[in-house]
């Protein structure tokens, strides 16, 4: 005997407990912690398949970037742009989430570089230094010469720096400056008639929750509010993965709202529309409000938090999880006067339950990608799906109230009108039919241009860019975003590799296909390069010291006293010492502490050009390897979906026979097909997630045509439930390719392509069920 539940019955008590459970497991999860709704978009992505060191590197370089926030504060008059940094600086300081705020350089810290270095000079020789040495002794000379009599003084001591190396050395070791300069320890930049100071602040985490986010951005932006109101003329511009992440935040709060409220809306007037009342909402309504906390509840205790882009795509639940209340009360609407509720859950139970295996498995096949935030989605959505499905079977225990459609509904004109017409075409007009799609098809396949890149799928608000791309103008380079990994047995052999590397980055920068680098051995010789820097001072000190202390009338005792100190073995600069030292604070994160015996570096690029003018090395970034990562899983998601084909077909010729099944199966197939034809013929680029959107066209899809398979009667009440459900369907991700984000939005045009072609293509179920009826 069949258990009730197969029967079309659910205990009240026992739907009840599990929407119970889910409320106090989401309760649980909110009250526990104030990040159970996300926004970082790097939680999304999926897991690569690097190794360890590269992985490391990656989020030493992310952590790095992730917590920099960048201003520049300008006005013509430079003291009202002093004026105002201050202000700003201190509106910073009082910011928790931030750990440092840099608005001056600490000129000591230039002193404390000397000091450090100042034991290691004769260690510390430039490529230019070394060369003019080498070749041009006597242009050394003159040179050291010429800034004792300069009238702006030397910078050295005429004891223990003679030709005044060491300061032209310090310099060598910083990148190139470009637009920045020092004056009364700020850094100034000039651009439109505006004197710039910029600002650099970090903050505490790498990555903020959305409260945290929404009092960062409030903060900032009331203290900029408060600046340009006291002086109109100031500009102020910022940038910072944090800005972007607020902004993509309230961005898919407001599509939340948009998909949830206009699916309602568009719910409530397809409702009145088709029955003239508002009744059938009380089962609709509960029935999505049962699976979305069911959804978040089961969500939130397998993931322990949930992301907005799972709850913008969870919004479009509403139009999907609607089409088992609509069956039940179509059936109702079409019964006789002997209709009861059993009966009408009797009838519809085969389909819905057969639509939600299908639908489910289809969600579920998201989770092959490994991308924890389609992983996500797959999970909430099923869950979702599952109680809405649950809470029909068991709010249909209490239904006792008839539902009646209005005789004059437009929709219901429409679906009966649309099925006579389908059932008078003949298997050659439909032949034709097919054959006129497919030539459609084929001409998107002929103009199909599919598109990996990362950054088409990132929504970047227009301000934010613009005032970035002015940043890079004023500090005169590029954002950095990709890096170099350099990896060898040991520390000097590494510091070798990048001595090596750096010959051919400066070559870049030469040419203007580089604007800069950051790189270990800039501040850390390697012991080779430090030898033949000592080699070349004394080979300078031993045949020019004398001549010119001789020049400058130095006594011959003190010179010969001078010659010997400054030709004594001097010590090697180690890169612990260095790195222990807090000269080194802003950059030993260069420096990857390994776990096995090699030794690791980072050379950080900015604004290099062309990547493959790297290709000798191992490049990294992150932009070009998601992109990559994203064309192999959508080869991956196409092999997925040809296989769910093929399973899917299998399991309805169980069923139905094997020609039945390919004809139930013909419609969602076709339909996915003509979405991307559609999408290629008027010009637009392919991407992951419209092949990952022709899952859920081929779950939906199939729905439509099994609900007609398996109507027990005349076809007309579950056409007319069908086109209800395809409406709100198609309202919802017609809303969700509204949205800014082109992912989001490449998703929901998809769907709504995909379904609104299923749905016009499902009667031919209509003939697969006459034939096996006929049979």
């Amino acid at each position: 005997m069949r258990s009730s539940f197969t029967r079309g019955n659910l205990p009240l008590f026992t739907w009840a407990a599990l929407l119970l459970a889910a409320i106090a497991v989401a309760a649980v999860q909110v009250s526990s912690s104030d990040a159970w709704v996300r926004s970082n978009i790097f939680e999304l992505l999926p897991a690569s398949d690097y190794d360890p060191l590269h992985e490391q590197a990656s989020r030493v370089v992310d952590a790095e970037l992730g917590t920099r926030l960048i201003f520049f504060v300008g006005h013509p008059d430079r003291d009202i742009a002093k004026q105002s940094a201050e202000t700003l600086g201190a509106a910073l300081d009082e910011l928790d989430l931030l750990g440092s705020v840099t608005i001056r350089v600490d000129e000591s810290q230039f002193a404390a570089i000397g000091a450090f270095y100042y034991p290691y000079r004769s260690r510390l020789l430039s490529d230019s230094q070394l060369e003019q040495i080498d070749n041009d002794p006597d242009g050394v000379e003159a040179a050291a010469v010429a800034k004792l009599y300069s009238p702006f003084g030397s910078t050295g001591d005429l004891a223990t720096d003679p030709f005044f190396l060491f300061a032209d050395s310090l310099q060598a070791m910083l990148p190139a400056e470009r637009s920045l300069s020092l004056d009364d320890g700020y850094l100034w930049a000039e651009k439109g008639g505006r004197n710039y100071i910029f600002i650099m602040a970090n903050l505490l985490a790498p990555s903020l929750s959305i409260a945290e986010q929404e009092v960062l951005a409030t903060r900032i932006n009331g203290a900029l509010d408060e600046l340009q109101t006291a002086h109109p003329e100031l500009d102020v511009l910022k940038t910072g993965f944090s800005f972007y992440a607020h902004e993509a935040t309230q961005s898919a709060k407001g599509e939340i709202s948009t998909i949830g409220v206009g699916s309602l809306i568009g719910l409530i007037l397809l409702v009145i529309s088709a029955f003239r009342s508002l009744r059938p909402l009380s089962l609709i309504v509960v029935s999505i409000l049962a699976g979305c906390v069911i959804a978040l509840g089961v969500t939130l205790s397998i993931f322990g938090f949930v992301h907005l882009f799972t709850l913008v795509f969870g919004a479009s639940l509403i139009g999907v999880s609607v089409d088992y209340s609509f069956h039940y009360i179509a059936d109702d609407a079409f019964g006789d006067d002997a209709w009861t509720a059993e009966t009408g859950i009797s009838n519809i139970f085969p389909g819905i339950t057969l639509g939600l295996a299908t639908s489910v498995l289809a969600y579920l096949a998201l989770t092959v990608a490994p991308f924890p935030g389609l992983q996500q989605l797959a999970v909430f959505s099923t869950a979702g799906l599952i109680g809405a499905y649950l809470t029909l079977i068991a709010m249909t225990r209490i239904m006792r109230k008839r539902f009646k459609r209005h005789p004059q509904s437009a929709v219901l004109t429409f679906a009966e009108r649309y099925t006579s017409a389908w059932r008078g075409h003949s298997k050659r007009s439909q032949a034709i039919m097919v054959l006129v799609l497919l030539a459609l098809v084929a001409a998107g396949a002929l103009r199909l241009n599919v598109n990996d890149d990362v950054r088409m799928l990132q929504s970047q608000p227009a301000e934010l860019v613009e005032q970035e791309s002015a940043i890079q103008e004023l500090l005169g380079v590029a954002q950095a975003g990709t890096f170099l990994l350099v990896a060898k047995d040991d520390e000097q052999s590494l510091l070798q590799e990048e001595e090596r590397i750096r010959v051919h980055l400066d070559e870049l920068i030469a040419d203007g296909s580089l604007d800069s680098y950051q790189a270990i051995s800039r501040w850390v010789p390697s012991f080779q390069r430090q030898l033949r820097s000592g080699e070349a001072w004394n080979e300078l000190m031993t045949t020019r010291l004398l001549s010119l202390y001789d020049a400058l009338e130095v006594h011959r005792e003190d010179a010969v006293e001078a010659l010997a100190n400054l030709t004594r073995e001097a010590p090697i600069l180690e890169l612990q010492s260095w790195l222990q030292s807090p000269v080194s604070e802003q950059f030993r994160n260069l420096w990857l502490d390994t776990e096995g015996p090699e030794s690791a570096s980072i050379i950080l690029l900015f604004g290099i050009d062309d990547i493959g003018l790297l290709s000798d090395y191992t490049v990294i970034n992150k932009g070009r390897e998601l992109s990559s990562l994203f064309g192999k899983y959508r080869t991956r998601v196409v092999e997925m979906l040809a296989a769910a084909y093929v399973a899917i077909l299998l399991g309805l010729a169980w069923r139905y026979g094997l020609l039945r099944a390919a004809r139930v199966l013909a419609p969602p197939v076709l339909a996915g097909l003509l979405a991307l034809s559609v999408i290629s013929v008027a010009g637009g680029t392919l991407n992951l997630f419209n092949f990952l959107a022709l899952i859920l066209v081929l779950g939906i899809g199939i729905d439509f045509t099994i609900f007609i398979a398996e109507a027990k009667h005349d076809p007309e009440s579950t056409m007319f439930a069908i086109t209800l459900s395809a409406i709100t369907t198609i309202l919802s991700f017609g809303l969700l390719s509204l949205s800014s984000t082109f992912a989001v939005h490449s998703f929901g045009i998809t769907v709504l392509i995909g379904i609104a072609c299923a749905y016009l293509l499902c009667p031919v179920a209509m003939k697969a069920r006459e034939e096996g009826d006929e049979g």
